[in-house]
Protein backbone atom coordinates (compact mmCIF):
# COMPACT_ATOMS: atom_id res chain seq x y z
CA UNK A 1 0.00 0.00 0.00
CA UNK A 2 2.70 2.20 -0.12
CA UNK A 3 1.39 4.72 -2.90
CA UNK A 4 -1.59 4.88 -1.47
CA UNK A 5 -0.85 5.36 2.44
CA UNK A 6 -1.02 9.34 2.52
CA UNK A 7 -4.61 8.72 1.22
CA UNK A 8 -5.59 6.10 3.29
CA UNK A 9 -4.99 7.79 6.28
CA UNK A 10 -6.48 10.76 4.44
CA UNK A 11 -9.86 8.99 3.68
CA UNK A 12 -10.08 5.33 4.45
CA UNK A 13 -9.44 5.66 8.51
CA UNK A 14 -11.15 8.73 8.64
CA UNK A 15 -14.12 9.09 5.84
CA UNK A 16 -14.22 5.07 4.85
CA UNK A 17 -15.03 3.68 8.09
CA UNK A 18 -15.32 0.18 6.38
CA UNK A 19 -11.55 -0.81 6.43
CA UNK A 20 -10.94 -4.12 6.59
CA UNK A 21 -13.12 -4.26 9.07
CA UNK A 22 -16.91 -5.49 9.48
CA UNK A 23 -17.82 -4.30 5.76
CA UNK A 24 -19.18 -5.14 1.95
CA UNK A 25 -16.50 -6.79 0.04
CA UNK A 26 -16.09 -8.13 -3.57
CA UNK A 27 -13.47 -9.50 -5.43
CA UNK A 28 -14.45 -8.30 -8.71
CA UNK A 29 -15.81 -5.06 -9.52
CA UNK A 30 -19.48 -4.95 -9.07
CA UNK A 31 -20.04 -1.46 -10.44
CA UNK A 32 -18.90 -0.82 -13.93
CA UNK A 33 -19.34 1.95 -16.97
CA UNK A 34 -22.89 -0.41 -18.05
CA UNK A 35 -23.97 -0.32 -14.72
CA UNK A 36 -23.46 2.79 -12.25
CA UNK A 37 -24.48 6.20 -11.98
CA UNK A 38 -23.21 9.78 -13.43
CA UNK A 39 -23.86 11.66 -10.14
CA UNK A 40 -23.46 15.46 -9.73
CA UNK A 41 -21.64 16.11 -6.38
CA UNK A 42 -18.04 15.65 -8.20
CA UNK A 43 -16.09 18.63 -6.36
CA UNK A 44 -13.66 19.33 -3.11
CA UNK A 45 -15.00 18.53 0.43
CA UNK A 46 -13.44 18.53 3.58
CA UNK A 47 -13.95 16.30 6.52
CA UNK A 48 -16.57 17.44 9.52
CA UNK A 49 -16.21 17.34 13.04
CA UNK A 50 -12.48 16.11 14.81
CA UNK A 51 -10.44 15.93 11.76
CA UNK A 52 -11.96 18.89 9.85
CA UNK A 53 -8.71 19.69 8.10
CA UNK A 54 -8.96 16.91 5.86
CA UNK A 55 -9.41 17.92 2.15
CA UNK A 56 -10.79 15.27 -0.17
CA UNK A 57 -11.60 15.87 -4.01
CA UNK A 58 -14.06 13.76 -5.88
CA UNK A 59 -12.93 14.02 -9.67
CA UNK A 60 -14.14 13.13 -12.59
CA UNK A 61 -12.70 10.04 -14.42
CA UNK A 62 -14.63 10.15 -17.56
CA UNK A 63 -18.19 8.49 -17.81
CA UNK A 64 -19.01 6.74 -14.76
CA UNK A 65 -15.73 6.80 -13.42
CA UNK A 66 -14.36 8.83 -10.60
CA UNK A 67 -11.74 9.01 -8.27
CA UNK A 68 -11.32 9.86 -4.45
CA UNK A 69 -8.26 12.03 -4.58
CA UNK A 70 -6.11 13.75 -1.51
CA UNK A 71 -3.85 16.88 -1.18
CA UNK A 72 -0.75 14.75 -2.18
CA UNK A 73 -3.10 13.91 -5.82
CA UNK A 74 -3.40 10.40 -4.45
CA UNK A 75 -6.36 8.96 -6.06
CA UNK A 76 -8.75 5.61 -5.34
CA UNK A 77 -11.08 4.90 -8.07
CA UNK A 78 -15.04 5.09 -7.18
CA UNK A 79 -18.19 4.15 -8.93
CA UNK A 80 -21.64 5.13 -7.12
CA UNK A 81 -25.06 3.78 -7.66
CA UNK A 82 -28.00 5.47 -7.21
CA UNK A 83 -30.87 3.95 -4.98
CA UNK A 84 -33.31 6.69 -4.47
CA UNK A 85 -33.18 10.54 -4.73
CA UNK A 86 -30.08 11.09 -1.79
CA UNK A 87 -28.75 7.64 -1.40
CA UNK A 88 -25.69 5.84 -3.13
CA UNK A 89 -23.46 2.67 -3.02
CA UNK A 90 -20.10 3.45 -3.21
CA UNK A 91 -17.82 0.89 -4.76
CA UNK A 92 -14.21 2.03 -3.87
CA UNK A 93 -11.13 0.34 -5.14
CA UNK A 94 -8.28 -0.95 -2.54
CA UNK A 95 -4.89 -2.33 -4.15
CA UNK A 96 -1.05 -3.01 -2.65
CA UNK A 97 0.42 -0.38 -5.18
CA UNK A 98 -0.42 0.59 -8.71
CA UNK A 99 0.59 -2.59 -10.00
CA UNK A 100 -1.74 -4.55 -7.70
CA UNK A 101 -3.23 -7.59 -9.88
CA UNK A 102 -5.92 -8.40 -7.27
CA UNK A 103 -7.54 -5.24 -5.53
CA UNK A 104 -9.97 -5.50 -3.33
CA UNK A 105 -13.60 -3.79 -3.68
CA UNK A 106 -15.24 -2.27 -0.68
CA UNK A 107 -18.50 -0.70 -0.81
CA UNK A 108 -20.61 1.22 1.25
CA UNK A 109 -24.27 3.68 1.74
CA UNK A 110 -23.37 7.15 1.22
CA UNK A 111 -26.33 9.79 1.45
CA UNK A 112 -26.55 13.83 -0.06
CA UNK A 113 -28.16 15.85 2.33
CA UNK A 114 -27.90 19.21 0.81
CA UNK A 115 -23.93 20.19 -0.80
CA UNK A 116 -22.97 17.73 2.28
CA UNK A 117 -22.17 13.79 1.73
CA UNK A 118 -22.55 11.05 4.57
CA UNK A 119 -20.38 8.01 4.68
CA UNK A 120 -22.32 5.39 6.70
CA UNK A 121 -20.29 2.39 7.81
CA UNK A 122 -21.42 -0.85 6.55
CA UNK A 123 -21.40 -2.79 9.28
CA UNK A 124 -22.66 -6.54 8.01
CA UNK A 125 -24.07 -7.58 10.99
CA UNK A 126 -26.72 -4.81 10.87
CA UNK A 127 -28.09 -6.68 7.95
CA UNK A 128 -29.36 -10.32 8.69
CA UNK A 129 -30.56 -12.96 6.83
CA UNK A 130 -29.36 -14.58 3.48
CA UNK A 131 -29.00 -12.95 0.02
CA UNK A 132 -28.23 -13.88 -3.00
CA UNK A 133 -24.27 -13.85 -4.12
CA UNK A 134 -23.47 -13.43 -0.47
CA UNK A 135 -21.00 -15.03 2.02
CA UNK A 136 -20.77 -14.35 5.16
CA UNK A 137 -16.67 -14.60 6.93
CA UNK A 138 -15.51 -13.90 10.98
CA UNK A 139 -12.85 -12.21 11.31
CA UNK A 140 -11.14 -11.93 14.71
CA UNK A 141 -8.80 -9.09 15.42
CA UNK A 142 -4.97 -9.69 14.14
CA UNK A 143 -6.34 -13.04 12.46
CA UNK A 144 -4.34 -12.52 8.96
CA UNK A 145 -4.43 -16.13 8.26
CA UNK A 146 -8.24 -16.85 7.75
CA UNK A 147 -11.83 -16.81 8.70
CA UNK A 148 -13.05 -17.77 12.71
CA UNK A 149 -15.56 -19.93 13.53
CA UNK A 150 -16.50 -16.72 16.08
CA UNK A 151 -15.36 -13.25 16.09
CA UNK A 152 -16.33 -10.68 17.90
CA UNK A 153 -19.49 -8.11 16.63
CA UNK A 154 -18.23 -5.78 13.96
CA UNK A 155 -15.96 -8.44 12.36
CA UNK A 156 -17.91 -10.31 10.23
CA UNK A 157 -17.42 -9.35 6.63
CA UNK A 158 -19.78 -9.69 3.89
CA UNK A 159 -18.57 -11.03 0.45
CA UNK A 160 -20.83 -10.89 -2.67
CA UNK A 161 -20.41 -12.55 -5.99
CA UNK A 162 -23.14 -9.99 -8.10
CA UNK A 163 -24.76 -6.58 -7.71
CA UNK A 164 -28.68 -7.98 -6.83
CA UNK A 165 -27.54 -9.63 -4.29
CA UNK A 166 -25.34 -5.81 -3.14
CA UNK A 167 -28.41 -3.97 -3.38
CA UNK A 168 -30.87 -5.68 -2.04
CA UNK A 169 -28.41 -5.39 1.37
CA UNK A 170 -28.07 -1.70 0.77
CA UNK A 171 -31.44 -1.07 0.12
CA UNK A 172 -32.31 -3.17 3.54
CA UNK A 173 -29.24 -1.09 5.27
CA UNK A 174 -30.76 2.48 3.89
CA UNK A 175 -34.13 1.43 5.09
CA UNK A 176 -32.86 0.75 8.66
CA UNK A 177 -31.13 3.82 8.91
CA UNK A 178 -33.89 5.73 8.21
CA UNK A 179 -36.52 3.64 10.58
CA UNK A 180 -33.63 4.46 12.89
CA UNK A 181 -33.07 1.06 13.78
CA UNK A 182 -29.41 1.68 12.78
CA UNK A 183 -27.95 4.13 14.43
CA UNK A 184 -24.32 4.37 13.43
CA UNK A 185 -23.20 8.14 13.41
CA UNK A 186 -22.04 8.43 9.71
CA UNK A 187 -19.02 10.73 8.82
CA UNK A 188 -19.68 13.69 7.04
CA UNK A 189 -17.96 15.21 3.83
CA UNK A 190 -18.42 19.35 3.57
CA UNK A 191 -18.97 20.76 0.23
CA UNK A 192 -16.58 23.56 -0.14
CA UNK A 193 -17.45 26.04 -2.65
CA UNK A 194 -20.84 26.17 -5.09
Amino acid sequence: MAGLRGLARTVLCGVLACALAACWTSQKPLLTDTNASSVGFAGKYRGKGEDAPTVLAIASGGGTAYAFVDEKNERIPVRFLALGSEWYLLQYEIADGAEDPDPAYMYQAIRRVGQDLYFYPSNCEDVAGDFRGLKRSNWAPGAADGPRETAPRGSQTCTFSGLAGLKTVARTYIAKVEKGAITASPSVLERLGS
